[in-house]
């Protein structure tokens, strides 16, 4: 891979190895990344492009997923300001983008109302239509039950789209390939030196590495924490806010405790909740799914830009 452009990602803190990603990140000749704020990922980047936000451009969406009847529902959300800068769409840049590496022909001509009016022929509407009813128009959608059961074009019951045409709970195409035809499980590994069982869980103010840049909810929750199970903490001495240094067998973290009475299973559980550091630490060991110690260590800050990217940006890079 030569180059890379990524939208609105953070590789960085999003996948397990961040050595390793990092390292990944360097090797293409050339890399662009697309956002609203600067994170550790575009900081590899040659070109940094701001976006701009849902309220600073139309946006086509069919179907609102919550329901049936608003799955029915096919909107032109309308731009609500003008965007900051030289910032655009994601799907702007993208169109833009294809034009001039030539492939104009396969992006309507970077005409972006041309490709939304493409999709919207099969639903007999238009981008004009939609634009006239801001609150979206619904389309009706037929719901169909046993489907297996209906009759094809050629006069054939439709029947399941498996080998046998039935519902498999043994699974010979499984087999076949070298697979369990059935679900197994091992169940958790074990190990008498990490005896605590590990698992995460969200905060509710982020959305994996989104929303990180909005300082009001960094404020909020400004670091990650480790939920441990009452029992297991007393045994280990640790109180709230102790810094507690978590090995697993792949990595070490290290955030601040914060014991728990809801985390019983026999007191032995720990749960990773957000980002966190502070000074003094106790040390712990967890098992099951994922393994782990607690010991010492050192705050760490990692420089963030809580600014918008907009015009000062382009003109800096």
């Amino acid at each position: 891979m030569r180059a890379l452009v990524s939208f609105g990602g953070n590789l960085l803190l999003s996948r397990p190895d961040p050595v390793r990603t990092a390292e990944a990140l360097r090797r293409p000749e050339f890399g662009a990344h697309i956002d609203l704020f600067e994170n550790p990922t575009a900081r590899f980047a040659d070109i940094l492009l701001p976006a701009n936000t849902p309220w600073e451009r139309e946006g086509l969406r069919a179907g609102f997923e919550v329901s049936h009847r608003a799955q029915q529902r096919v909107q032109l959300r309308p731009r609500m300001l003008d965007p900051l800068g030289e910032s655009r769409s994601d799907l702007g840049i993208v169109f833009g983008l294809a034009d001039r590496l030539g492939l104009g022909d396969e992006f309507f001509g970077g005409d972006i109302q041309a490709a939304w009016n493409h999709q919207l022929e099969p639903l007999g509407l238009t981008v004009d239509e939609l634009r006239a009813a801001p609150g979206g128009v619904d389309v009706p959608l037929p719901t169909p039950y046993r489907k297996y059961a209906e009759t094809a074009p050629d006069g054939q019951v439709t029947t399941f789209a498996t080998p046998t045409e039935r519902v498999e709970l043994y699974s010979q195409r499984l087999r076949d390939h070298g697979y369990s035809p059935v679900p197994t499980s091992a169940g958790p590994a074990t190990d008498p030196d990490l005896s605590l069982t590990l698992s995460c869980a969200r905060n509710g103010y982020f959305r994996h590495s989104q929303h990180r840049g909005l300082s009001s909810l960094r404020k909020r929750f400004p670091e990650p924490l480790v939920d441990i199970g009452e029992q297991a903490a007393a045994d280990r001495g640790i109180a709230e806010g102790d810094l507690v240094e978590i090995t697993t067998r792949n990595a070490v973290v290290r955030c601040p405790g914060r014991p728990r009475p809801a985390l019983r299973h026999g007191g032995r559980r720990v749960r990773v909740v957000a980002e966190r550091s502070r000074s003094r630490t106790t040390r712990i060991g967890a098992a099951g799914r994922r393994r782990t110690e607690l010991q010492p260590a050192h705050r760490r800050h990692l420089a963030r830009s809580d600014q918008r990217l907009g015009t000062d940006a382009l003109d800096t890079l």
